[in-house]
């Protein structure tokens, strides 16, 4: 479907999730509203949203990559501590048992350190919700907070162009003025 939304030139795409051989999530922005297409191996699901209907849109800080820093960073200290201590014995015997010690310990070390140069790399997290009148929906396809603040300030600008003028302001436009009869009066 993604390939004939991006064909379709009433679509226009906003922002792509996760991308995993079985796993897609796109959002899709048309003039008068937004798609927002999840897939699962063959299946896809939308959720279509009426820019006019959208009430708030939400973001919610998240944990995760603060637990994947902290657990990483927990891990890395007692492995750089054994690898300090066998290359201290290493230089003072200079025995070889010492040295493939530190090379196996400095292996280890490196999952733990490249998780924390990841997740420090990537930024914080979030989610992002939009609320209508009548639900709350999770957009699954924005989860850095960087690029779900500039989506929200987007959409947001986006429902505000959509939103059609108030219906008092209608009424007052679509009232005819009585016509003026030759003599310039109007009638009673």
């Amino acid at each position: 479907m993604n390939d004939r939304l991006s064909r379709d030139p009433a679509y226009r795409r906003v922002a792509t999730g996760r991308r995993t051989p079985s796993q897609h999530l796109s959002c899709w922005l048309a003039k008068d509203h937004l798609l927002v297409v999840e897939g699962v191996g063959y299946a896809e699901r939308y959720s279509r949203f009426d820019l006019g209907d959208i009430q708030a849109v939400l973001l919610q800080p998240s944990k995760a990559r603060r637990v994947v820093g902290l657990v990483s960073g927990l891990a890395l200290i007692p492995l750089l501590a054994g690898l300090g201590l066998l290359l201290a014995q290493w230089i003072s015997t200079n025995e070889g048992d010492f040295l493939v010690g530190g090379v196996l310990v400095g292996g280890l070390a490196v999952i733990p350190a490249v998780l924390l140069a990841w997740s420090a790399w990537c930024g914080p997290l979030c989610s992002i919700r939009i609320s209508t009148a009548v639900q709350v929906a999770r957009l699954p396809a924005l989860h850095h907070r960087r690029r779900a603040r500039e989506f929200a300030l987007f959409l947001q600008g986006a429902a505000v162009a959509a939103t059609p003028p108030p219906a008092a302001s209608l009424a007052a436009k679509s009232t005819p003025e009585a016509p003026a009869d030759a003599a310039g009066a109007t009638p009673a």
